[in-house]
């Protein structure tokens, strides 16, 4: 999948809007890169770091999918045409 190019500014802008929505405790914010998605329509990806040290079990998966909720929400409003796909990785 092709990479779109984008401005700083605006992934600068996006990350502003990431930083509205509280991090939950051991999450961090990865990157942030425009693409497309599986129809080709203009995507938006939000990479967090998860880590390690905090298990994840049962209540762990639903604060990490409320906060992914969250931040879609926030950034879907203010981006216009790009839909946001979070997503959770391990810490490495």
């Amino acid at each position: 999948m092709a990479t779109v190019a984008q401005s700083v500014p605006q992934v600068a802008l996006v990350e502003e809007l990431v930083k509205t929505v509280p991090l939950p405790k051991g999450v961090r914010l990865r990157r942030i890169f425009f693409n497309t998605d599986s129809t080709g329509d203009p995507a938006i990806r939000i990479v967090f770091v998860n880590s390690l040290s905090i298990p994840l079990t049962k209540p762990r998966v639903r604060i990490l999918s409320s906060f992914g909720s969250k931040v879609r929400e926030v950034v879907n409003a203010a981006s216009g045409e790009y839909f946001a796909y979070i997503t959770f990785e391990e810490e490495k």
